[in-house]
């Protein structure tokens, strides 16, 4: 794994990802984390697919030449919540390296501890921890019970 930065995406601006930052703060709920003890805001996974066509996520791949390959229809289906989350914090470049190439999608978020496979270079580490910080908007709390029915540690309460 290499130990540098992978390359910024130009910081990222283009006319869609500011659209995407503006989606974002429009469209997002409040949702009461029991875990943080805390309300926090949240973009609804309806609200990023809205969002995210087929037009919009091909825009902001171009944005960053190094995941322009990556396929829209899994990014779509897998890795919806992944993708705006590095988008929203300017790290589309780490897409395929550190997320594709490691099957690291949408069901396995939120995440409480970096993943075993990356390596312990120091920008990952600030990478994960921008990942704690902003993970919360991209994968809203959950109100579903389980089979035994308790209700997980994460429940989405209006707060508005």
């Amino acid at each position: 794994m290499d130990s540098q930065h992978p390359p910024r995406a130009s910081s990222v601006r283009t006319e869609v990802l500011g659209d995407f930052s503006r989606h974002v703060e429009k469209k997002s709920s409040t949702g009461y984390d029991i875990s943080l003890e805390t309300p926090r805001p949240y973009l609804s996974r309806k609200h990023q697919r809205e969002f995210w066509t087929r037009r919009n996520v091909l825009a902001a791949l171009r944005a960053q030449p190094a995941t322009e390959s990556a396929d829209v229809k899994t990014i779509q289906n897998k890795y919806l919540g992944v993708f705006s989350l590095l988008v929203y914090c300017d790290r589309i470049s780490y897409l395929k390296e550190f997320f594709l190439s490691y099957n690291l999608h949408d069901s396995q978020f939120p995440l409480s501890k970096a993943p075993g496979q990356w390596s312990t270079a120091p920008f990952l580490e600030e990478f994960f921890d921008l990942i704690k910080e902003h993970q919360h908007r991209f994968f809203p709390p959950s109100s579903t019970a389980t089979a035994s029915s308790t209700i997980t540690s994460r429940l989405a309460v209006s707060c508005q």
